[in-house]
């Protein structure tokens, strides 16, 4: 059995969480789907906006997650003009 650095297990880890995320989020906007369309035609619920946030909330970290994986916590070197300014 190959042994796992914890950078490793860390990024492995992420990466799976992302998948997670991305099948809840995608279950919910099937969810979201059928009762659209629901049949007889209706204003959205409560119920079906939460569908909406939840679907948002989990796809976009999901995406996040599982492609970029450890890296999310990669330091990036910034421009001098974005970068604070001590006062």
């Amino acid at each position: 059995m190959p042994s796992f650095s914890p950078s490793r297990t860390r990024d492995i880890a992420l990466r799976l969480s992302g998948l997670a995320l991305l099948v809840l989020g995608a279950l919910a906007l099937s969810r979201l789907v059928h009762c659209v369309h629901a049949v007889p035609a209706h204003d959205c619920t409560p119920g079906e906006f939460a569908l909406a946030a939840l679907g948002l909330a989990c796809l976009s970290p999901g995406a996040l997650f599982t492609t970029l994986g450890a890296h999310i916590f990669d330091r990036v070197a910034i421009s001098q003009r974005w970068a604070a300014r001590s006062r």
